[in-house]
């Protein structure tokens, strides 16, 4: 419900081009809570999914890579620099960016600001 609340609040600013970059924090929630976050995105120009966050979680059989395939404009980034190769080719002046995890993906903000000066 978080996520959907902030994808609607950035759509309501800006209809055309919010990107969101997600990634799911753990394996047992992510598969939980896949169809849901698969929803949650509706209305994103792209979402760029990062590798789920394991917090020490052995694999279960879910991917990041699923849920980019079964999500609307979703595409997979298995590393930080092919998230911001696919920023770089996406991001417009005046888009709206989401960095959306419970996990470790803030690490690429400073990336993305180097990026985009």
């Amino acid at each position: 419900d978080e996520i959907r609340a902030t994808v609607s609040a950035a759509l309501s600013i800006h209809k055309n081009h919010v990107i969101a970059i997600f990634q799911p924090h753990t394996y047992t929630r992510t598969a939980k809570l896949f169809n849901a976050f698969t929803k949650a995105f509706q209305g994103c120009h792209k979402v760029l999914f990062a590798d789920i966050y394991s917090a020490r979680e052995k694999p279960n059989g879910v991917t990041s890579q699923m849920l980019a395939q079964q999500t609307e404009n979703g595409l997979y980034c298995p590393d930080d620099e092919s998230i911001v190769n696919a920023l770089d080719e996406l991001v417009q002046k005046g888009d709206i960016l989401l960095v959306l995890g419970a996990g470790n993906i803030n690490r690429i903000i400073p990336k993305i600001m180097k990026v985009s000066q």
